[in-house]
């Protein structure tokens, strides 16, 4: 956070899942990085005001919509009140909801920040204050997302213990929407439903996620000869754990079949599934006009 011209500025990101989506609920570990292309930043001036917010970007109709539901979320938490708050505040976001990017965290992350700025949220709560919020959205958040949104680097979550998880090399990693919304609720509910349905096959898969995250870590952590193979091999073991949750939509399988056929070596879906976006590895960078005909953009 910084204050120019008494403005206080604070920001908070969108999130790309590496593995351990769906099995992080179940205490198994996940590898998150945060996407500072995609961010909600926030300018604050304080005043004896009521508080007004200007919303700016090419999410700000939606983002008026969401923003003041969890404000009024986070106010009922701390027994506050509307009138307590004080100031202008300036939202603008190119973080696209219900996407796969973590929308709903960089939403309750810039909540938490601004009632920090008024003394009601410590830095040491920042986390959980922000989970809970985000409950909101998913019924029970497991703090990946928060912890991506609140990060500067690579982040190593489990049972919502966070480790610092930098990169020994940057593969050539890239984002891109298929072109469809995913709901994360439904999502859970339908692994939920697997899980009562047949427990063997469900378990089974959390395993081969938690397989995908350490090959994945293995991958990243140190570079050698066989870092892009394992890193390959981590990718496709994730995205057959989508497969066989039944996460693959129509929309997602053909954007992916694009990518493949554009140059692409690994891919998996990067959120909840049945929608979103697409983390793709790339063995060499992908052409301009590639990145124009998918709409690719850069992880880091």
């Amino acid at each position: 956070m910084s204050i120019v011209n008494s403005h206080i500025k604070f920001s908070s990101y969108a999130k790309c899942i590496l593995a351990g989506e769906h099995s992080v609920l179940r205490g198994h570990k996940a590898l998150v990085y945060p996407v500072h292309c995609k961010a909600l930043n926030a300018k604050l001036l304080l005043s004896d005001e009521n508080l007004q917010i200007e919303f700016n970007g090419p999410y700000a109709n939606e983002l008026q919509l969401v923003l003041w539901s969890v404000i009024e979320e986070a106010l009922k938490k701390l027994n506050k009140k509307r009138e307590n708050l004080k100031g202008q505040l300036t939202v603008d976001s190119n973080i696209p909801l219900g996407t796969g990017l973590g929308a709903s965290a960089a939403l309750c992350v810039c909540v938490a920040k601004l009632f920090n700025q008024y003394g009601w949220v410590g830095d040491s709560d920042l986390f959980s204050f922000s989970r809970n919020l985000e409950d909101l959205f998913h019924g029970k958040s497991s703090g990946v997302d928060i912890a991506a949104a609140l990060s500067e680097g690579g982040i190593e979550f489990k049972d919502s213990k966070l480790s610092p998880f930098p990169f020994a090399w940057k593969p050539k990693l890239y984002l891109s929407y298929c072109g469809q919304r995913g709901v994360t609720s439904e999502c859970v509910k339908k692994v939920a439903e697997l899980f009562k349905a047949d427990p063997y096959k469900a378990n089974t898969i959390d395993q081969q996620m938690s397989e995908a995250v350490e090959l994945i870590e293995l991958s990243l952590k140190e570079k050698s000869d066989s870092s892009l193979n394992q890193l390959v091999e981590g990718f496709n073991k994730a995205n057959n754990c989508f497969k066989d949750w039944g996460l693959l939509s129509p929309p997602l399988e053909s954007h992916m079949e694009k990518l493949k056929k554009s140059g692409a070596i690994a891919m998996k879906p990067t959120g909840s599934g049945l929608g979103g976006h697409v983390l793709s590895l790339w063995g060499s960078e992908p052409t301009p006009e590639v990145v124009q005909s998918l709409g690719l953009f850069s992880l880091f």
